[in-house]
């Protein structure tokens, strides 16, 4: 089943607080400066606010800006929308129409989407795991039942699911949902400039255009709505679809882990090896890729990459038997490797060359104690292009 329908975001402004906090701003190249942002733009880039400031910084030659004051607060009563260009919303169901839902964000006020930009709603905080996949929708209830089916409307109240193979519909309590996985296609966002804004209250959205100015940050969601958050709002603001690619947002070539005593794990991306954040030293980071002893992953680069980037560590939830050796292999040529590392140890700085590379494999061999314990993260790893 395959729905098409633009997004559609109404959004209510909100008004800045008098005086914006520092941020912590991040360039590509150089080590991180803070100050207050006097302006920031994806068109003129950004300039602090600060005696003898440097000039304007390029918004492509910008990684990140983080609010250091900031602390995510998540709602346990809100709902989290997930839309199939990977947004993802929390909120409360305000009302919904046949093909349309209206949520209600804290900052953001009313939000209208259509039912075919949807991935998933997840009302239950226990529920991350999506439901078996497949060419319907699926709706897990509170007594573990799975109703398949077409969702046609999801309001305050019900959610009315058509029979995919009649005319038959059953109405749900919206008091008995835990979740609602969408049979949509996934879509990629643009791969034009752009800014990824995470928000303390869980919400992430992408915006084509950003205008920072003073104590207020206007921004244009892919909708082409306009909004206006003030700057405590925010936790991080990427600079996405620029020179950096993250390589947890590159499709590997190939995976693999055999492990020797634990159980078969997936890759985290962006996410440990056991699914969970990505922590080090009293750190949670919102990029990286999660990695046990006993993997292989694969990239297929052709060429259009220049420099590796990351800081590897064992993850907080590695023990004291955590001892494990990291190899890059470029092309068959090892360009990189650290032995013996372990739980509580500095993270290291991994930089390689990736020059006229076409293929680059990271393994994680175990060390002493077999494959136990051997949570390894690759933080903030990025690529840059040619």
């Amino acid at each position: 089943m395959i729905r098409l329908a633009p997004l559609i975001a109404l959004l209510v402004p909100v008004i800045a607080s008098a005086a914006s906090p520092a941020m912590s701003v991040e360039p590509l190249a150089g080590p991180p400066q803070s100050a207050r942002i006097k302006s920031c733009s994806l068109e003129a880039g950004l300039t602090l606010d600060a005696p003898n400031a440097a000039p304007p910084i390029k918004a492509t030659d910008l990684s990140r800006i983080t609010n250091p004051a900031a602390i995510e607060r998540i709602s346990p009563s809100d709902w989290t929308f997930i839309t199939t260009d990977g947004q993802r919303i929390l909120g409360k169901i305000e009302s919904g129409d046949e093909g349309h839902i209206t949520i209600r964000h804290a900052a953001l006020g009313p939000l209208v989407l259509p039912i075919e930009s949807i991935t998933a709603i997840i009302a239950s905080p226990n529920r991350t795991q999506r439901i078996a996949s497949g060419e319907s929708d699926r709706v897990l209830l509170a007594n573990g039942d799975v109703s398949i089916g077409i969702i046609r409307e999801i309001n305050r109240d019900k959610l009315r699911v058509a029979d995919a193979n009649s005319e038959n519909e059953r109405s749900i309590d919206t008091t008995l949902l835990q979740r609602a996985d969408f049979a949509n296609p996934s879509t990629q966002p643009a791969a034009e400039l752009a800014a990824l804004l995470r928000l303390i209250d869980g919400t992430t959205i992408r915006a084509s255009e950003l205008n920072w100015r003073d104590d207020n940050i206007d921004v244009v969601l892919l909708g082409r709505q306009r909004a206006r958050l003030a700057p405590e709002a925010t936790r991080v603001i990427e600079i996405v679809g620029g020179p950096r690619v993250w390589l947890s947002d590159l499709e590997p070539a190939a995976f693999e882990h055999k492990p020797i005593l634990g159980p078969r794990l997936n890759l985290g991306r962006d996410v440990n090896a056991l699914g969970k954040p990505l922590r080090f030293n009293g750190r949670t980071y919102d990029r990286g890729l999660g990695l046990h002893s006993a993997q292989r992953i694969e990239y297929a680069l052709d060429r259009h990459y220049k420099h590796l980037r990351a800081n590897v560590a064992m993850d907080e939830s590695a023990g004291s038997l955590a001892d494990a050796t990291l190899r890059i292999t470029l092309d068959g040529r090892e360009a990189a490797r650290l032995d013996h590392l372990r739980a509580g140890q500095p993270a290291h700085l991994l930089e390689v060359d990736l020059s006229n590379a076409d293929r680059l494999v990271i393994e994680v061999d175990p060390a002493a104690n077999a494959d136990i314990q051997d949570r390894l993260n690759l933080l903030d790893a990025s690529l840059l292009k040619n």
